[in-house]
């Protein structure tokens, strides 16, 4: 989908204090006719799209190449003017006017950035097209740009493209066809470079600088430096969306938690930012993943729709900036194992992305049955009176429909007992018999009990090595494993009373 591009320019921009609008992609055919250019809407004056640069033709002038004191710019057919570009899946497409007019050959600069860090590096491509105003013929050739720091790069601008000339020369030389992109009365130029001609994929973030010349000795032969998009240039946010979940499987009636993240990897500014997170349907049952709450980083997300107005995510290196969105849900009621797919997707946003592959994400999450565990608790005596013994019997089953893990079991003891430390057989405080009275073993793994002696228990308390401690209000032994249905264990203790 048609997003939206953004285009830096710096200082000299005539739509300056305008608000940035959507930049316009558009398929060229470099002919010399531009009216492919200035059909509605207008590429050559959409705001954020296009700069100009002074007259330098004659003294006093907003050029800052004219030099001071000033000295008019000669001869003016190299006096740069405008500058607009759009683009397509396989093209780059430059537009450029003159503030005067010559049959003689120009020679226009376009240095690239293509790796976009703000400075023209050895090896990166400098595209010169030469413009022969009589004919409206126009040769390209693809150079390498040589730098003075070799280390760094050279600046593309300092402070601005205007007034600037880039130190480097160029090396090599690769003729691309030649093309009529120039219009019949002198005054405008249009070219176009594959993305393949300079190793990009489509909408790659590109930063330039442009410059005309008399010829290609440079820098020495430069004239004309523009100002707007020097050290500017094509430059995309990449928005990569992620999706979690806390928990996998979720049993019928549990909360967890979905989160939605989304990160800035690109190299501009991202506006306009809006994603849909709609919780999953469960087909054929009666209850759904069921909202429960939500907070969001940023922007706003409505549980109706499922939609999250995000609004800007910045561009910022070296750490990357990330929105997150975080919904709580309840896992709704299911007879059978249930996979549930979440996805948040739609993501709509200002600019152009060129990775869209990573605009939405999903996560699966299972949701069981919940397991029922029927614990039944007796006792030896329906009474007794002080110094006498209870035997408690807890018989636990697996009465419900799927396995069921269980991760421990418990008792609170009655202030007015003594638990026997030792009563049991073998000197054990508790009797654990798996497989009674059911038949069906669990071959659960019963851990060492432990103790407390304080209300609600924290199970910090070691207990009496033997005898009836007083002191002791609750028991705890861990578990490990899972009870298939049917299956069941009984543990037995004995208390006396005080």
């Amino acid at each position: 989908m048609l997003k939206k591009l953004i285009i830096f320019l710096w200082a000299g921009i005539l739509c300056s204090g305008a608000v940035q609008a959507a930049p316009i992609q558009r398929t060229i055919t470099v002919d010399g006719d531009i009216s492919d250019w200035t059909t509605a809407p207008d590429i050559t004056t959409n705001a954020g799209q296009f700069s100009v640069d002074g007259d330098g033709r004659s003294c006093p002038s907003t050029d800052l190449d004219t030099g001071s004191p000033c000295s008019a710019l000669t001869p003016g057919g190299r006096d740069l003017q405008r500058f607009a570009y759009t683009w397509d899946a396989n093209k780059v497409y430059i537009y450029v006017t003159r503030w005067g007019t010559t049959n003689n050959v120009t020679d226009w600069w376009f240095y690239l950035d293509t790796n976009n860090n703000g400075r023209m590096q050895d090896g990166e491509p400098v595209f010169r097209v030469s413009w022969q105003g009589n004919n409206q013929n126009t040769d390209r050739v693809l150079y390498l740009y040589d730098a003075v720091d070799n280390t760094n790069g050279d600046l593309l601008v300092n402070p601005a493209g205007d007034g600037y000339t880039m130190p480097g020369g160029i090396t090599g030389g690769t003729a691309l066809v030649s093309l009529t992109g120039g219009t019949a009365d002198q005054a405008a130029m249009e070219s176009e470079l594959l993305w393949s001609d300079l190793g990009l994929p489509p909408n790659s973030s590109i930063g330039f600088h442009i410059a005309s010349s008399n010829g290609t000795n440079l820098p020495n032969s430069v004239i004309d430096n523009m100002d707007g998009p020097g050290g500017g240039g094509f430059a995309f946010p990449d928005l990569a969306v992620g999706k979690t979940v806390s928990a996998d499987p979720v049993y019928s009636g549990n909360t967890f938690t979905y989160t939605v993240t989304i990160t800035n990897n690109g190299d501009a500014d991202a506006t306009g930012i809006s994603l849909t997170d709609q919780l999953p349907q469960i087909p054929a049952e009666p209850a759904d993943v069921n909202y429960v709450s939500h907070v969001a980083s940023q922007g706003t997300y409505d549980s109706g729709t499922g939609v999250w107005n995000v609004g800007d995510i910045p561009y910022t290196q070296p750490t990357l900036t990330t929105a997150t969105l975080t919904i709580t849900a309840t896992a709704g009621s299911v007879a059978t194992d249930t996979t549930v797919t979440n996805t948040a997707n739609n993501l709509v946003l200002d600019q152009a992305d060129p990775v869209p592959g990573n605009n939405s994400a999903s996560v699966d999450v299972l949701i069981r049955p919940a397991p029922e565990l029927a614990i039944e608790k007796s006792r030896s005596t329906p009474s007794a009176k002080p110094n006498e013994f209870i035997t408690y019997t807890l018989e636990v089953t697996n009465v419900g429909v799927i396995t069921a893990p269980v991760t421990e079991i418990h008792d609170i003891l009655s202030p007015y007992t003594a638990l026997g430390m030792d009563a049991m057989p073998g000197g054990q405080t508790l009797d654990i018999r798996d497989g009674e009275p059911c038949g069906n073993a669990s071959g659960l793994s019963f851990g060492t009990v432990v103790f407390a002696n304080d209300r609600p228990p924290t199970y910090g308390y070691a207990g009496a090595g033997s005898g009836y401690d007083p002191l002791v209000t609750a028991w705890q032994v861990p578990i490990t494993g899972s009870m298939d249905v049917g299956e069941c264990f009984t543990v037995e203790y004995q208390v006396q009373v005080k």
